[in-house]
């Protein structure tokens, strides 16, 4: 019986491992396997659509102990951070619709910072201030350009 397609590529790219030894679940006979591939962050922040900067939004990984700002800029999002994440400025403002709980707090710098925004509610936060503490995924929306 030959190996799966999916196996066989992974055998294709690491000729060294036995054929029996990759799983494409990630077990075999049982027994949990190494999982040959780029190790999956647990977590995402997903960004709704936006026209200018992802038109049909992103999903991206989340690391506890980095910004939403910082992941998604490290992703590609064209995220506006004028700044330079110091926190006085508004260009990366976006509005966390869900997973709030995952990060930081807001703290004051960044609370009378948005005091001079249109729209300051319990969804609204700067980018470069939301730290992301771990346990779930975040969906956001950017609403600057």
């Amino acid at each position: 019986m030959s190996p799966s397609p999916e196996v066989a590529r992974r055998h294709e790219a690491f000729p060294s491992v036995p054929v029996a030894w990759i799983s494409v679940a990630g077990r075999a006979n049982g027994k949990k396997m190494f999982f040959f591939g780029k190790k999956k962050s647990a977590h995402h922040i997903v960004v709704l659509p936006h026209p200018e900067l992802c038109p049909s939004g992103e999903v991206v990984p989340a690391v506890v102990g980095k910004s939403i700002a910082e992941a998604l800029v490290a992703s590609g999002v064209e995220l506006s951070h004028s700044c330079q994440f110091q926190c006085s400025c508004t260009t990366c403002h976006v509005f966390v619709m869900e997973g709030g709980a995952h990060l930081s707090p807001k703290g004051a710098e960044e609370a009378k910072v948005l005091a001079g925004t249109e729209s300051d509610d319990r969804w609204s936060r700067l980018a470069c201030q939301s730290v992301f503490q771990g346990g779930g995924d975040l969906v956001v929306e950017i609403r600057n350009a």
